[in-house]
């Protein structure tokens, strides 16, 4: 496994403990209540197969095959983000990011200190009226997604906008980080300006408004950003968070941008002319950020969605972790490499943890036997 792969998983596994402590450290009556299905699968001491992709880009594109009838099968799939359904992610789990847990805190009074110290540092009315975002030129290869054929990016039009179009506005202080991938893709900085990094990312706090653009996939920022002081807007993703709609919404505590960033500039004024309104909108971001990016809410958000999980594997096959224990049985017994699957296994009489096993065709086909066994 590479770095970044590595440097991705860790986190997750960690939150996947947590999760585990927290099940085990539950009330029966809450386990049945909210967790049936887990809960009868891990008190029969019961593996199940943990598939993630940990890449940015095309998470379940890369896990759809055709049967031998050339139907569309999508093999069920732990993600950071969720593709719609028209980009053909319909079996995607989603989970936390890395970043996003990373950047959590244990507990909310852990939030309330830093938010005690930003508020102090970077104060209301002494801040910029300007938008702000930093971030990198992301491959032109993901617009094939898209349909895009003018080789502009959404980072791409936001920077041009910010720098041109709207300039003399002096509203925006947008730019690329860099000017990695500019070779690669035949761009100039005369006509995508860079301005350097803006570290630590707190820094952003300097201006009364951040805004977020998807790259080649999601945006691992976004959740961290409903934490700071300055209001966030939010370019229609084609990746939404998980969270989103759920617990977080448009308007309230964020605002939002149109795929194609023709009401940017209005809501820009929109932010600085109702100063009130948007000190609304941070406050209920920064409510959202205390009482859900902490470890125990995201553990309970992991459970809920292994709970999602197991009923879908019921659903299409009741018989499926039999399979799965006689392959891993099999599977358990080979010198197999660190890769991305982790499977839930009991050593000895201690604890769950998890044995990593190869992402390999077999199991994959052992995935995909499921789903289409009762489709």
């Amino acid at each position: 496994m590479g770095f970044q792969q590595r440097n991705r998983l860790m986190p997750v596994e960690g939150l996947m403990n947590e999760a585990l402590k927290l099940f085990h450290s539950s009330q029966k009556g809450e386990r049945r209540a909210k967790w049936a299905q887990l809960d009868k699968l891990l008190k029969r001491g019961r593996s199940f197969p943990f598939l993630i992709y940990a890449g940015d880009h095309k998470s379940c594109g890369y896990h759809n095959y055709k049967d031998e009838n050339n139907v569309s099968q999508s093999i069920p799939l732990f993600t950071f983000g969720v593709k719609a359904k028209t980009l053909g992610c319909w079996n995607g789990f989603p989970i936390a990011s890395y970043k996003m847990i990373r950047d959590s805190k244990r507990t909310m009074q852990d939030w309330d200190k830093q938010f005690e110290e930003m508020d102090n540092r970077y104060l209301w009315h002494k801040k910029l009226l300007k938008l702000a975002w930093r971030g990198s030129l992301t491959d032109r290869s993901a617009l094939r997604d898209l349909g895009r054929v003018d080789g502009v990016t959404p980072r791409m039009k936001l920077v041009s906008l910010g720098n041109h179009d709207y300039n003399n506005t002096q509203l925006f202080d947008v730019g690329f980080a860099s000017t990695h991938n500019f070779a690669k893709n035949n761009v100039s900085s005369l006509d995508y300006p860079t301005k350097g990094p803006i570290i630590p990312f707190a820094e952003m706090q300097r201006y009364i408004a951040i805004i977020d653009i998807d790259g080649n996939g999601w945006s691992s920022r976004f959740p961290t950003q409903l934490c700071l002081n300055s209001v966030s807007l939010k370019v229609e993703p084609r990746y939404p968070d998980y969270f989103v709609e759920l617990q977080v919404k448009p308007g309230v505590h964020y605002i939002p941008i149109k795929a194609d960033l023709s009401d940017l500039l209005e809501k820009t004024l929109w932010v600085i002319l109702h100063p009130k309104e948007s000190q609304q909108i941070v406050a209920n971001a920064r409510k959202w950020c205390r009482e859900h990016m902490v470890w125990k809410s995201l553990a309970h958000d992991m459970l809920d969605t292994w709970e999602k999980y197991v009923i879908f594997l019921n659903e299409h096959d009741p018989t499926w972790f039999d399979t799965w224990d006689k392959q891993w049985k099999v599977w358990k017994r080979r010198d197999l490499p660190y890769e991305l699957l982790r499977p839930f296994k009991r050593t000895d009489n201690g604890p769950l943890r998890f044995r990593p096993v190869k992402v390999s065709p077999e199991l994959k086909g052992f995935l995909l036997g499921i789903v289409m066994k009762y489709s």
